[in-house]
């Protein structure tokens, strides 16, 4: 049965009966938000290059994306081919908000991030990520929960994207923890490729036993970003010229 199978941890459970058997998850039945999204960014690219086909194909997929995976003001990043939706928060809403932030207004970019907001995952108080998943099974053990209620530091560039975008201050937090984890917690060229949530009960609590939980390997290369901490600087030392240059206007008048 399709039940007993190996499947995606991503397919709702209640979808499965649905299947007429465990062959059929071989087939083409379903439509990634995040993938569609790196398909547009193609002809986009193909586009720019004076590909004919692409610039014409382009608007007209863009369209069909929005009425596939948005409507009524939410998001779904999982469709089925017969039609059905899954609305379950997850970071692959936000990493397709994150490609495409011209396909969205930022009401609409809000209404999204809002509707993700339990996925949210903080550090020391300061936003650091947000769950691959928000699964029911909160801890992690083994690969079963690799997709699962787990925080990814690929996943976080694209939160902060988003952020960056609307201007929200928590974009900010987002270098600060994951630098303090990189240095509190890993080494040069080493951090962790995925935490856990810091649930269950602890028999012996100390002040850092709230904080997401480093598991499994040293990060992928799609983790190490670095951009937006050259970005930062870059703001920064903008804004220090413009003060400087201010004040010395105001000296001289």
């Amino acid at each position: 049965a399709a039940a007993a199978a190996n499947v995606p941890a991503r397919i709702p459970a209640e979808w499965l009966a649905d299947l007429p058997d465990a062959a059929a998850l071989s087939e083409p039945r379903f439509y990634l938000a995040e993938l569609n999204a790196l398909w547009l960014l193609l002809l986009r690219k193909l586009s720019v290059l004076g590909i004919r086909e692409a610039s014409a194909l382009s608007p007209q997929a863009e369209q069909s994306y929005r009425r596939l995976f948005f409507g009524g003001g939410k998001f779904s990043g999982l469709v089925s081919i017969d039609g059905k939706r899954s609305f379950d928060e997850a970071s692959p809403c936000i990493q397709s908000l994150a490609l495409l932030p011209e396909l969205f207004s930022d009401a609409e970019a809000t209404e999204i991030l809002e509707s993700n907001s339990d996925c949210l995952v903080f550090r020391k108080n300061k936003l650091f990520g947000v769950l691959v998943r928000r699964s029911p099974q909160r801890a992690y053990f083994n690969d079963l929960q690799y997709h699962g209620a787990v925080c990814w530091p690929r996943d976080s560039l694209y939160l902060f994207r988003v952020l960056q975008r609307l201007k929200d201050p928590r974009a900010e937090e987002i270098l600060l923890s994951h630098l303090d984890h990189q240095m509190g917690e890993g080494a040069v060229f080493y951090s962790h490729e995925l935490f856990s949530l810091p649930e269950g009960r602890n028999p012996s609590p100390t002040e850092d036993s709230q904080l997401p939980v480093p598991v499994k390997n040293p990060a992928q290369y799609f983790s190490q970003w670095c951009q937006p901490y050259y970005e930062f600087l870059e703001q920064q030392k903008k804004s220090t010229t413009i003060k400087e240059g201010t004040e010395s206007q105001t000296e001289v008048v």
